[in-house]
């Protein structure tokens, strides 16, 4: 199983990609806004993190839930700034920067069901 993380800085990412591994076996793909499409049409991705800090990241938000209804869509922000645009988008989860683990948790069971 594939899972993508978008428009993430360094340190950030690799906090994200640690809690992500420590739950779920997977491979990660980390991309940048505009090779989302790439990734997406070369992986069956069943959830995608974004994190929106710019329009970039929005577009490719947007992108994932018009071209890729089968990818659960989580939107990470420092603020609740664009939470609006998460229900727009029908975003199955909008988590606040820095993710918890527990908040992390939580939207895995959204996505794959409690066991």
């Amino acid at each position: 199983m594939t899972i993508v993380i978008v428009g993430m800085p360094g340190q950030e990412r690799d906090a994200l990609e640690e809690k992500i591994s420590f739950l779920l076996p997977c491979e990660l793909r980390v991309c940048r806004p505009e090779r989302v499409r790439v990734a997406l049409c070369r992986h069956k991705v069943p959830v995608a993190f974004v994190m929106i800090e710019d329009t970039n990241t929005l577009h490719a938000a947007r992108w994932i839930a018009d071209q890729s209804p089968d990818t659960a869509l989580v939107m990470i922000c420092s603020s609740p700034d664009f939470a609006l645009e998460g229900i727009r988008l029908h975003a199955l989860d909008y988590l606040i920067h820095p993710v918890k683990d527990e908040d992390l948790q939580k939207a895995f069971l959204r996505v794959f069901g409690a066991a």
